[in-house]
């Protein structure tokens, strides 16, 4: 993939998340695609070549390894450095295992792996440093650099402290100049525009001379700016189509005020547009703290971590420990307001089996306590199989269609998937991926495989909602359960690898023709928001 190429690619997938992240600051999007061009492009291009879906690429996006003490100043020096800061040996676990995984996609780390003590410190497609596992934990134990949102909200933090030690903190707009300079910082600590470009990291050219960090900003931003993002495989009919709120990334330096229930005005707004950019608010930013908005900050409080690392009071109040979380979040945005619609045109059958999955979305359906495989949304779907908190995924397909058709698809519920796919094998209802395009309405299925490639027998099923196109599909909207510990609306790709296939169990009813194509902007779920 060629450095253009890489660059749009990273401006269409990621615009709206970009947006959002700048929004309020003196920086741009092409600011962050040509930081992100020169810190990890040269691992995501080649990843994207090969197809891989948007959630494995962010998930691989780690480098820079460590073993020993050459000259590196920052914490942590060596293994045992890490090891003996608190939580380190889960640490390092986690750092190199993303080594390990990475050394399968990229030859270059290959050598790397055979040193055991060896480990990667730099994670995220903008390249999170371990330097600041100690203040804050939550990002690098929970995974979050596989979180397109949450890389760029740390990417903003830094480029912030770089223009504060730029001496530039009251400047609302810059210059591309001053943009690249701010870049050097966000590099090397400090700019001295008295020396140009040619500062920062000096990495490997063609020509042997090698080129600087700020070198290559210059010439990545310019390439940025000369690309449009575009959407792709949006719905373009009249379908009004509603989106998350963009997340309020900069957290001021005056603190707010400590907000309860019944309180009113302008904070409360602030704090409802925050809840929002998560995925835990859908009303309107009414600034009443009323009970929906309390159960949202209750919601909020039970999924995330505070400034220590540790799990958030749940209270219901939000005092300092929360307004900090809910600048730096920890939990997954969960989105789960965003709109389940259906496609038009489809067979009765269909459009009443996603109507009724669609509306357990819509009315926020989620563990309680999260991670239980319990609450009082799940207790339905797992009753009809008599279960006691297990993964319930496959229990809510088989709810939702039991609630639309009066009948189970196999004459009992069953919370397996795989056995839900053999059972569709011998009705001749299972469709493999590469020889099927699908339709809204059917059911996507999953399987997992140990690392001698068996199946594990465990996997994940759920609804195809849209699908990008009718044919040679790539991309599918989903509403799937279990998913984040919720119902949720989310977007799988084609290739994703442990995508079997789809159920079709609509045999009594003909093929849909015509219906309606497009996608609804999900986020691509991939393998880590399955439970």
């Amino acid at each position: 993939m060629k450095t253009k190429e890489a660059i749009q690619w990273f401006k269409n997938t990621f615009n709206e998340h970009l947006e959002a992240a700048v929004v309020g600051t003196p920086f741009s999007v092409d600011m962050l695609a040509a930081i992100a061009q020169q810190e990890t492009g040269y691992i995501w291009g080649p990843l994207v070549d090969k197809k891989l879906n948007t959630g494995k690429v962010l998930a691989l996006c780690v480098g820079d390894t460590l073993d020993a003490d050459k000259g590196r100043t920052a914490f942590p020096k060596t293994k045992s450095d890490l090891l003996a800061a608190p939580r380190g040996d889960k640490m390092f676990a986690i750092a190199r295992h993303a080594l390990m995984e990475m050394a399968q996609y990229t030859s270059s780390y290959s050598g790397a792996v055979k040193n055991p003590n060896k480990f990667c410190h730099g994670f995220g497609i903008f390249q999170y440093d371990l330097q600041f596992f100690k203040k804050d934990p939550a990002f690098f134990l929970r995974k979050k650099w596989k979180d397109f949102a949450a890389c760029a909200a740390k990417c903003v933090e830094e480029l912030k402290d770089a223009l504060k030690r730029q001496g530039w903190t009251n400047k609302t707009t810059l210059s591309d100049t001053e943009k690249v300079y701010v870049a050097i910082a966000y590099n090397k600590g400090r700019a001295n525009p008295a020396l140009g470009f040619k500062q920062g990291y000096k990495s490997k050219s063609e020509d042997g001379r090698g080129r600087y960090y700020g070198e290559n900003i210059f010439e990545f931003l310019r390439i940025a700016q000369s690309i449009s993002p575009r959407a792709v495989g949006l719905i373009t009919t009249s379908v009004a189509v509603t989106s998350l709120k963009p997340p309020i990334s900069a957290m001021p330096q005056k603190s707010h005020p400590l907000l309860r229930f019944g309180d009113v005005g302008h904070e409360v707004k602030v704090l409802q547009a925050l809840l929002q950019s998560q995925g835990s608010f859908a009303a309107a930013l009414g600034g009443h703290f009323q009970e929906k908005t309390r159960q949202a900050v209750l919601y909020f409080q039970q999924t995330h971590l505070g400034q220590d690392g540790k799990p958030l009071e749940v209270d219901g109040e939000v005092g300092d420990d929360t307004w900090w979380a809910l600048y730096h979040p920890s939990g997954m945005p969960q989105k789960s307001n965003i709109p389940a619609i259906l496609p038009a045109r489809l067979t009765p059958m269909r459009a009443k089996v996603l109507k009724i999955a669609a509306a357990e979305h819509q009315a926020g359906v989620h563990e309680i306590p999260d991670g239980s495989n319990w609450g009082d949304g799940v207790i339905k779907y797992l009753g009809e199989g008599s279960s006691s908190a297990n993964p319930w995924c496959c229990f809510f397909w088989s709810w939702c269609v039991y609630r639309a058709l009066s009948e189970h698809a196999f004459g009992r519920p069953i919370g397996e998937v795989l056995t839900t796919w053999q059972q569709a094998k011998t009705k001749g209802w299972a469709m493999d991926k590469a020889r099927y395009a699908p339709v809204p309405g059917d059911a996507f299925v999953m399987l997992y495989k140990d690392n001698s490639g068996k199946l594990t027998g465990t996997g994940h099923i759920g609804f195809v909602l849209r699908v990008d196109k009718a044919r040679n599909a790539t991309a599918f909207n989903t509403v799937e359960g279990n998913c984040g510990n919720r119902v949720k609306v989310g977007r799988r790709q084609m290739d994703q690898s442990t995508l079997v296939g789809f159920i079709n169990q609509y045999s009594q009813e003909k093929k849909p023709r015509g219906w309606e194509t497009g996608l609804v902007p999900a986020d691509d779920v991939g393998a880590e928001g399955t439970r």
